[in-house]
């Protein structure tokens, strides 16, 4: 078993467990999730049973789950699907052997080619990678929860390098409070029931009782997919896959961001809640926690701003954005200065000296608010490349 310093393993042997593990019903999204997991069973050429794990279906034929779990001595693998009341389904599975399965090199993903003739849905991604606070919640076959499902909740904690050894393979991992058990490894993480990564590792105590996670970003898992397309795994994008919960999610945010952006239907009561808003503004939006008539159920977040459109929560302080303008008006006024009051020669040095000291009062201001926050540095970024022409370094 591979450790992180002294405690951190990854999740190839897996004991079947006996406590079940029971999750309050969810909205479709959470139905489609459950009806998309796996577990998967390790056997060896006798057909004895090695170690458990799980997975997750991304297509018709495509399941997710990570190197380790189909790794070490194992010769088939028996993947069952999620049946009723959160259970697995026993009469339901199929074997397969290691041909079946594509490895992503870059991280510890795998892609496993598996068709099963009963009903099954395939996950809906997230748009981007969760976010450092960000509540998730990890969804798998752990073997302390027997042959039920489990859903562990917590929140994104820190970015971290990737790898067991930090920085043997590419890329970064995010750790979670959530408990990512022994069995767990492969399965879905995910945010307001869309997937934001793949359960991957943990650090244990002495008892091997699981302390934290460690999961993939679903960023990593997508470029994986846009690899194995180009062999024979065929991955149809999502966004043309013939999902219905799919369709009905984007009618649905359509129909919510042809109304007013600012105020969605609640997917459940009365109240906006802080998932109704990410999925009507984005990353940067909270609920005021008003109701109707008291005014709007959605607001950016203290560090972003609305869009000129009003459609969306942007990057950025509306403070910030004020100085930006405010210094982007100043720059013009100087360029003016500078091209009615020297020679030809001086005039086209003096746009770099301007550009030189804007660098130098905007770029610190940058640098303290989103140092830490990758997303939005590089959106950031963007609007300072295109107001300014140059882009701040850490």
């Amino acid at each position: 078993m591979k450790r992180i310093g002294t405690a951190i393993a990854l999740f190839a042997i897996l004991c079947l467990g006996t406590a079940s593990v029971s999750h309050a019903a969810g909205v479709d999204l959470y139905a489609n999730l459950k009806k998309s997991t796996v577990l998967i069973a390790s056997f060896d050429f006798r057909g004895n049973f090695i170690s458990r794990g799980s997975g997750f279906y991304v297509d018709e034929g495509i399941v997710i789950t990570n190197i380790h779990v189909i790794d070490g001595a194992a010769r088939y693998y028996r993947i069952f699907t999620t049946g009723e009341n959160d259970e697995v389904d026993l009469s339901c599975y199929t074997d397969i052997n290691r041909s079946d399965i594509k490895l992503n090199l870059e991280d510890d993903i795998a892609y496993i080619r598996v068709f099963i003739n009963c009903a099954h849905s395939s996950v809906f991604f997230a748009k981007s990678d969760a976010q450092v606070g960000d509540a998730i919640e990890v969804v798998g076959y752990p073997g302390v929860s027997g042959t039920h499902i489990a859903y562990n909740e917590g929140s994104v904690v820190e970015k971290a390098q990737a790898g067991i050894v930090p920085g043997e393979t590419e890329g970064f991992w995010l750790r979670t409070d959530a408990k990512i058990n022994k069995g767990n490894s492969g399965g879905p993480v995910v945010k307001s029931g869309l997937v934001v990564g793949v359960a991957v590792a943990a650090h244990f105590d002495q008892n091997g009782n699981a302390l934290d996670g460690y999961f993939i970003p679903v960023s990593q898992i997508e470029r994986g997919l846009e690899y194995a397309n180009d062999s024979s795994f065929a991955y149809t994008p999502q966004y043309k896959q013939a999902n219905e919960v799919y369709t009905l999610l984007e009618q649905q945010q359509a129909a919510q961001k042809s109304i007013d952006p600012f105020n969605p239907t609640p997917a459940a009561g009365s109240t906006l809640n802080n998932a109704d808003c990410l999925q009507s503004l984005g990353d940067g939006a909270e609920a005021t926690g008003y109701t109707a008539g008291q005014g709007d159920g959605c607001r950016c977040r203290k560090s972003y701003h609305r869009n000129s459109e009003g459609t969306e929560c942007l990057p950025g302080s509306p403070e910030l954005m004020q100085e930006l303008k405010q210094e982007q008006r100043v720059e013009k006024t100087q360029q003016i200065t500078v091209q009615r009051v020297v020679v030809p020669r001086v005039q086209e040095a003096a746009p770099v000296a301007v550009q030189d000291k804007m660098y130098s009062r905007v770029c610190p201001r940058v640098l303290r608010r989103f140092s830490g926050n990758a997303k939005m540095w590089e959106r950031v970024n963007e609007r300072i490349q295109k107001r300014f022409g140059f882009v701040c370094s850490e």
